[in-house]
């Protein structure tokens, strides 16, 4: 782990990164993370990438581009549904509703993240907004 925060340091100096160096530092952490899993530092690993996704799944992170984009649902729906197939038109619908019932949990069960996870799945699955 002290190599990839060094790695990370080293990066974040220098903000104009090229595409390929952006490419290549990506590669350097993934076979970091590869070398980690199989020098038996795995649950260490686990540990990080568990982390990593409470810290992104936050309310605060999470719940302020939720909202807004929930907020613009119903008008882009309203505006483009001569335009959209039937079939767009219900898995857009069914996206905002995912929408609403992930910002619903975050106001009622901001700590449920196991429930947020799950209708970020279901959102998810439903394909791009």
């Amino acid at each position: 782990l002290e190599t990839l925060s060094q790695s990370t340091n080293t990066d974040q100096q220098n903000p104009e990164l090229s595409a390929e160096s952006a490419d290549q530092m990506l590669e350097n952490v993934m076979k970091q993370f590869e070398n980690m899993e199989q020098s038996g530092e795995g649950g260490e690993f686990q540990d990080v990438m568990e982390g990593m996704m409470k810290q992104l799944m936050t309310k605060e992170f999470l719940y302020p581009p939720l909202l807004e984009i929930s907020s613009k649902y119903p008008a882009f729906l309203e505006s483009h549904k001569n335009q959209l197939s039937s079939e767009e038109l219900e898995r857009y619908t069914k996206q905002h509703s995912y929408v609403k019932d992930i910002c619903h949990t975050y106001e009622n069960s901001p700590d449920d993240i196991a429930k947020i996870v799950e209708l970020m799945q279901g959102m998810q699955d439903c394909g791009q907004p």
